[in-house]
């Protein structure tokens, strides 16, 4: 870490008539200490845009949208584990959570429009289905 090989520059270097040898020595030694603490602290799991995953993140991934309210460390790495219990090993599969914008929701229409070819005979049923979703981002009855 940057800070620890900052402050063992700084005793290395640090004038002798202002340290002693003995002090000099101590403090090395709590820096190497500290480097070995460090080096033992496990790292947060990362979504699929490596973003750390922590308890009470919203996850998107398999389908649906999860809330982490566990998560365990063990052999095998870390395990995300669902409100209603279900755990889930491979942390990559998920990203987080955003509400959708309208932007998003305009962009999904505009996709199913092309893929169901609806340019040519008609958009009525996905615009149907798309103005419910923008009514109810709104708070409006669909």
């Amino acid at each position: 870490m940057e800070s620890i090989d900052k402050l063992r520059e700084y005793v290395e270097n640090v004038s002798r008539m202002s340290i002693s040898l003995m002090a000099r020595a101590t403090l090395l030694g709590m820096v190497r200490d500290i480097e070995c603490e460090v080096a033992d602290m496990v790292s947060l799991p990362v979504d699929a845009d490596g973003v750390p995953i922590h308890a009470r993140d919203m996850l998107d991934g398999y389908g649906k949208t999860i809330e982490v309210v566990e998560m365990r460390y063990g052999r095998s790495g870390w395990v995300l584990i669902s409100g209603p219990g279900n755990a889930y090993a491979d942390c990559a599969a998920f990203t987080h959570h955003h509400a959708p914008t309208v932007e998003d929701v305009l962009a999904e229409m505009v996709a199913k429009v092309i893929v169901r070819g609806e340019l040519t005979n008609g958009a009525a049923q996905t615009i149907a289905e798309f103005a419910a979703k923008l009514r109810l981002a709104e708070g409006e009855d669909a």
